[in-house]
């Protein structure tokens, strides 16, 4: 396992080109790079959702118009006509189709809630990187809920995530996410 699952502070502000928060916080949702925030309000980026990324950007395009802007969102958008085929494929269950639709709503603005539908289909089916995503991003926000059974509610869901995302395909992220959120819930009062 690597030492390092996630980008430094330093690496985040030359990624993102922006020393505030705000702008990287931007420029990740602008680039459909997959992100979470502490509960210092600091971004963290996992290696994986980088490469994931670069992944998305690689392989062949048209040769871009002269007008034409590129950014690495680009790479992820579904063309109008294949949309709808690849939505049905989703419909019908197959995960693929479901993790494209994902990156396409999450690269197009004013698509948040579109993106959630389809990342809660993918969960359904059993995607282990949805359910670690989920599950971690539950974490946090159980962290910031003052309300002690809202809290232990969250906790029980990320739990459950967590498991589920080990129990797809077992990986030390979500291991450990299970034993953390294990010792948060025996501190529980």
């Amino acid at each position: 396992m690597p030492d390092k699952l996630c980008l430094t502070r330093d690496e985040i502000k030359a990624l993102a080109r922006s020393p505030r928060t705000d702008g990287q916080l931007s420029f990740f949702r602008q680039n459909g790079i997959r992100h979470y925030i502490d509960g210092k309000g600091w971004p963290v980026v996992l290696l994986i959702a980088v490469a994931f990324a670069l992944a998305g950007c690689e392989g062949e395009r048209g040769v871009p118009d002269d007008n034409e802007i590129m950014s690495p969102s680009d790479a992820h958008m579904i063309p109008e006509k294949e949309r709808a085929l690849v939505e049905a494929a989703a419909k019908k269950g197959n995960l693929e189709s479901v993790r494209r639709l994902i990156a396409h709503y999450e690269a197009l603005s004013g698509s948040d809630e579109l993106a959630e539908k389809w990342k809660a289909t993918a969960r359904e089916l059993g995607d282990s990187n949805e359910l670690y995503f989920y599950a971690s991003s539950t974490v946090l926000a159980a962290r910031r809920e003052s309300n002690a059974a809202k809290r232990h509610a969250m906790l029980l869901d990320a739990l459950e995530a967590a498991r589920r995302s080990d129990a797809s395909k077992a990986n030390a992220a979500a291991q450990q996410l299970i034993r953390e959120v294990g010792r948060q819930m025996e501190v529980e009062p």
